[in-house]
């Protein structure tokens, strides 16, 4: 029997795609049970680490935490707003991000005289590249903020990322 380029089937060939695809299938089911028991044995040892429960914020609310004062823009299109605790401690996240109307250059100067000026933050070290920005600055209660501002490929758009982590008495 030929097949569309004038060649003969074989019977061998597609024999041997059968074996290939039932090989196939073995090392997918040998690596869900692998993964599966791998899966028990951490949840024996208590490592399995579930992820913390997130508390989507109404976007016109601001985050538990967030300073006040911080210079964040007013009508844009926010991306996440939400807070979430970590089990079994006092640790909290809250975190707000959003797409702005300045430019990159203008929002790496706006945060970086809000950590100049304000002496309630110690900014312990910017992490600069060339489409991104990260402060990392340390409260006077203990609190950590992140804010990293990021340059899309999209339409060259500026995201603002605020994180603030704290703790609760």
């Amino acid at each position: 029997m030929n097949n569309e380029f004038g060649t003969k089937k074989s019977f061998v060939t597609i024999k041997k795609l059968a074996v290939l695809f039932v090989v196939v299938i073995v090392i997918i089911i040998a690596g869900a049970v692998y993964w599966a028991k791998f899966r028990q044995v951490e949840i024996e040892r208590g490592i399995v680490i579930d992820p913390p429960t997130v508390i989507a914020i109404d976007i016109t609310k601001m985050p538990t935490g967030i300073p006040t004062d911080l210079p964040i823009e007013e009508d844009v299109q926010i991306l996440q707003n939400f807070e979430t605790q970590e089990e079994g401690t006092n640790k909290f996240q809250s975190t707000r991000q959003y797409i702005s109307k300045k430019s990159f250059g203008e929002n790496v100067s706006v945060y970086s005289d809000y950590f100049f000026k304000n002496e309630e933050w110690s900014i312990n070290s910017p992490i600069i590249g060339d489409d991104l920005v990260t402060f990392v600055a340390e409260g006077v209660n203990g609190e950590e903020m992140l804010i990293s501002i990021g340059k899309t490929d999209l339409e060259s758009q500026t995201v603002i990322s605020i994180n603030l982590i704290y703790t609760k008495e």
